[in-house]
């Protein structure tokens, strides 16, 4: 008996499908299906976390025979061998949604309540000094935002740097319901927008009042539109693998011990660097575009950027496909 039998009766002797034992190894699919299909070997490191993961030791799981031990199934998953979030990637997922959107609420509710008072206060003197408090007013929105949307991104950022790797866990139902939060923060963030458009027209007679009110509906409207966009779109693991593997520096993919997510960890940086390029060439052709008069194409000055936002599109789809193959 060798570590091919074993690894797998380990595995189905503690219900676990492979992608569960890959996310609690942090490893990939095929990696595990490899182990037991008997085509690869894993890493030192990961044959002593299987041994503490199964309860046996090093000798056992390597040359013993572990197919007559009588193991209980683990509590962590249920018998239906439903892939489960180990990693704690959805609780992440939705923390920073939360956090960005509560952090353009509160940028802008701030600078809208300064317009309103001084609209709707007039008579105390505050309209003469309506200028200044509001600037002083979007500098505290600033600074009440910053922090907290800033701790969101670090949190954001070590998530990524501890989980590069994230196999997908989502099943069909989850994923039609973050379809529908993502439509659902999209459709009530264009709504907030335009009543804040119609309401500043009506209000057009009272500028304070009516910018104020503009300023905190479309706020709203954007911070819900924000939560849409990154809580619906959690569900995507290819996109989060892809940037968070291409945020890899070259000692941490040339460390990897997973052949498979070193070969995605790759391809994502040339993607990056591919879509750095190509962004970074637009900007400068769009610069060219507004600041040099005599090509008389300061309307059309934003035309780079979405055509390397299409660029950078392509590239994806052709150096990072979908599968990861």
């Amino acid at each position: 008996m060798g570590f091919r039998e074993n690894c797998q009766h380990m595995r189905t002797a503690h219900n676990m499908t492979q992608e569960q034992l890959a996310m609690l190894l942090g490893v990939s699919r095929q990696s595990v299906n490899k182990w037991e299909a008997g085509k690869a070997y894993p890493e030192l490191e990961k044959l002593v976390k299987l041994c503490d993961l199964f309860g046996c030791s090093l000798d056992e799981l390597v040359r013993g025979d572990v197919t007559c031990r009588d193991e209980e199934a683990t509590a962590w998953t249920p018998l239906g061998g439903t892939p489960q979030d180990v990693s704690g990637y959805d609780e992440a997922a939705r923390s920073y949604a939360a956090r960005m959107a509560m952090g353009i609420a509160a940028l802008c509710a701030v600078e809208s309540a300064a317009l309103l008072l001084a609209g709707l206060f007039p008579s105390a003197g505050f309209a003469h000094a309506a200028p200044v408090v509001a600037s002083a007013a979007a500098l505290v929105g600033l600074a009440i935002g910053t922090a907290i949307i800033l701790p969101a991104r670090f949190r954001r950022k070590w998530f990524f740097k501890d989980h590069p790797f994230v196999e997908d866990f989502y099943t069909s139902k989850q994923k039609r319901q973050a379809d529908i939060e993502r439509s659902t923060g999209l459709a009530i963030g264009a709504l907030l927008v335009v009543s804040g458009a119609v309401v500043a027209f009506l209000t057009g007679s009272n500028a304070w009042v009516a910018g104020g009110l503009f300023v905190l509906l479309a706020g709203l409207g954007v911070s819900a539109a924000a939560w849409g966009l990154i809580s619906g779109g959690r569900c995507d693991l290819d996109a989060y693998n892809r940037k968070a593997l291409g945020g890899l520096s070259e000692q941490d993919i040339d460390a990897m011990d997973d052949g498979d997510i070193r070969a995605r960890a790759e391809r994502a940086k040339r993607v990056r660097s591919v879509c750095t390029v190509i962004m970074l060439a637009s900007t400068a052709l769009a610069l060219v575009l507004l600041f040099v008069p005599p090509l008389h194409a300061q309307s059309s000055f934003w035309v780079p950027w979405a055509v390397g936002g299409i660029g950078c599109c392509i590239a994806r789809a052709r150096l990072y496909p979908k599968d990861g193959n």
